[in-house]
């Protein structure tokens, strides 16, 4: 949150529109309850609030097993060496239906240079080890728009509902066709729908 608000102080602004998706979602989330006031319009893909997701790790058997990578990864150096296994087989197969074998070349480029995996793996790490403090129980002032895409293999679309019930100005849309990466699968409807939004003035 700090970062992304001293990004907003160099530019002078006062106030900014904000979108998120898996961990910048999670930021996002976080920053619209703390610094309401920073944030003209919110658009968040495919992660839930983060009062939902406790509830549903603790209380939703099937949202536990969806996320059992996020417990593996606290693990120390196995997780780096699984993932990095013949050229990083398993990350890229879990991202092929999303991604061409060229962006997938790419990303595993990004990988494979020294640290990155840790630094990633550090997030998950991090959430675990550090939780971040849930500031509110108040709903979420200002106006959000989330976007999910209802083939997520990790997130159950399930928590979209309750999660958009804890904004007092939210929209929730489904692309029902759409994975995790909701972005790069309708990329052209995902634009449109961010574009709308946060061309409201207000």
């Amino acid at each position: 949150m700090a970062d992304v608000l001293a990004l907003a102080d160099a530019l002078g602004l006062a106030q900014f529109n904000l979108a998120g998706h898996d961990w910048g979602a999670l930021v996002s989330w976080n920053l619209a309850e703390s610094h309401p006031e920073r944030l003209k319009r919110l658009a968040i893909l495919n992660v839930p609030h983060p009062r939902v997701m406790n509830k549903f790790l603790k209380e939703n058997h099937q949202q536990r097993l969806k996320s059992w990578y996020a417990f593996f990864f606290q693990l120390p150096v196995l997780p780096e060496i699984v993932l990095g296994a013949a050229n990083w087989d398993l990350l890229a197969r879990s991202m092929r239906k999303s991604f061409s074998e060229t962006e997938l070349n790419c990303y595993r480029a990004a990988w494979s240079q020294p640290g990155a995996m840790t630094a990633m793996l550090n997030w998950y790490r991090g959430l675990f080890q550090r939780p971040p403090e849930l500031i509110s129980r108040k709903k979420i002032q200002v106006p959000t728009l989330m976007i999910w895409g209802k083939l997520d293999p990790h997130l159950m679309w399930q928590m979209a509902p309750d999660s958009i019930g804890r904004c007092e100005n939210g929209r929730l849309v489904y692309l029902e066709d759409a994975t995790h990466w909701v972005h790069q699968d309708q990329p052209d409807q995902v634009n449109r729908l961010l574009s709308d939004h946060f061309a409201v003035a207000g």
